[in-house]
């Protein structure tokens, strides 16, 4: 299977993109540094802006699915920069037809027994807060 890979670089993007390459998928890489990733059979290293819709939409076109683990972490407005980028990687795979857009988020939005959210508790890691509060923002687009 040929997948794609947003954010191929960052801390879960590698792991993920190791074990596609693992199990024998072919991966193309997409990057916002392409000096990060180590070459290596099956993997297609490509930088690119993922805000550039058109540009990702060509990269998406006839791929079977599409993992999308950019966090945005480097950016000085982490949760705009993720919003924003998320709705470019949506419309590029709605555009190039793509089957499946697996999404990785984190724990924020899990609920407490209290049924309040992660996110919510005051105990919440102030450093990944803009990250979390983005993640949020995408599942409620994902899921209406």
């Amino acid at each position: 299977m040929e997948l794609v890979i947003l954010g191929a670089s960052g801390f879960i993007g590698s792991a993920i993109t190791a074990e596609a390459l693992s199990r024998g998928h072919k991966v193309t890489a997409v990057v916002s540094r392409p000096e990060r990733v180590t070459p290596q059979a099956g993997l297609t290293v490509l930088g690119l802006d993922i805000n550039d819709t058109a540009a990702l939409t060509k990269v998406l076109s006839n791929k079977a699915v599409v993992i999308s683990a950019f966090s945005g972490h480097a950016q000085q407005d982490v949760k705009g920069y993720y919003v924003t980028a998320f709705n470019s990687v949506y419309k590029a795979a709605v555009a190039a037809n793509t089957p499946r857009l697996l999404v990785v988020g984190g724990a924020a939005t899990l609920k407490l027994p209290d049924d309040s959210r992660l996110l919510d508790s005051p105990d919440f890691p102030a450093e990944y807060r803009a990250t979390a509060e983005g993640a949020a923002e995408v599942l409620q687009k994902l899921q209406q």
